[in-house]
């Protein structure tokens, strides 16, 4: 028998945070003092004392120290000894945030080893009583970028003197095999995307690429290079030619097409142009040299400068008996 019933009971709004992003400094494996800034906006205000819990993939380390926000008073920050991997911070007394002001928190993590394999980041904006405010769920982190064994500028003609043109020789070496479909972050696979490699080369200042002609954007001396025995040439189909451009005078950019083979040992020509350094620093500069797959850094390399105008034996083998884990 019902003896009361009450069918217009109010409930709560599901809301999601309007807008999230996640800044990292670094996405290298085990970088140890990363600066992570989050911004975030909500169509609700977020009254004093309210708290922002941010729950980060399995694998990060937060570090309550060197905190700082876009509100007027310093944040009190906390790791929940219930939620692992998650830090939580909490507004002063006199800050209050009206509804779709923007406001950011910056903190300090170390990365995990590895891309976690549920690569989440989770959002809770809560009042002082612990009253839901706003949330954001399963929002995608970003993947952790791993260092090549080995990365090395090589040039062909030594001595290679200022102001000449060179042809040179990246040679590279990564933990994991490259331009697989089964190398893709799992997030990429899960979402249906075709694969999408490519490597990004910046030279130190005092170098330049060159261009085919004057008004084309296309590298100059651009070559597949290597053999089975030392290096693997760099994938290429009739369907899916590489293409290789010149973005900035110290950058380029090469689409390569995905490949059946496992490989881990690549290389590749360029041309070259060493202008003078304004200053002695600028010959120390190293190159840096990058895999992405959907616009996200794999792999990270970096190879000391070449040497100019001197006469000496230059790198290019992987030290013998150097394995990939």
């Amino acid at each position: 028998v019902v003896r009361e019933r009450e069918s217009r009971v109010l409930g709560f709004p599901l809301r999601q945070l309007r807008s999230v992003r996640v800044d990292p400094s670094t996405t290298l494996a085990g970088a140890m003092d990363n600066l992570v800034t989050v911004h975030l906006r909500s169509e609700m205000p977020l009254t004093m004392g309210a708290t922002i819990l941010i729950v980060a993939p399995e694998g990060y380390a937060f570090s309550t120290k060197g905190v700082e926000s876009t509100f007027n008073q310093t944040l009190s920050a906390e790791l929940p000894e219930e939620i692992g991997s998650s830090i939580r911070f909490q507004l002063g007394e006199t800050d209050f945030l009206g509804p779709n002001v923007p406001f950011s928190v910056s903190f300090r993590v170390r990365n995990p080893e590895s891309t976690p394999s549920s690569n989440f980041w989770y959002f809770y904006l809560q009042s002082r009583q612990g009253e839901h405010i706003d949330l954001r769920k399963f929002f995608p982190g970003f993947v952790i970028a791993q260092t090549m064994l080995y990365c090395q500028a090589y040039p062909n003609r030594i001595p290679w003197n200022t102001g000449a043109a060179n042809d040179i020789s990246i040679l590279f070496v990564t933990r994991r095999h490259l331009f697989t479909e089964d190398e893709m972050p799992a997030q990429h696979r899960a979402e249906g995307r075709a694969p999408s490699w490519q490597l990004v080369l910046v030279a130190p200042s005092s170098f330049s690429f060159s261009r085919q002609t004057r008004h084309s954007d296309r590298c100059s001396d651009f070559k597949r290079w290597g053999t089975l025995d030392s290096y693997d040439q760099l994938p290429e189909t009739f369907e899916s030619p590489l293409s290789c451009r010149v973005r900035t005078a110290r950058s380029l950019l090469i689409e390569v097409p995905e490949t059946l083979l496992r490989q881990t040992r690549y290389s590749f020509r360029i041309n070259v142009t060493a202008e003078a350094p304004s200053d002695g620093a600028a010959q120390q500069e190293p190159w840096h040299l990058m895999v992405l797959e959907g616009g996200e850094i794999l792999h990270m390399g970096e190879s000391p400068s070449p040497v100019l105008d001197t006469v000496y034996k230059a790198d290019w083998r992987w030290p013998a008996g150097a394995s990939v884990d």
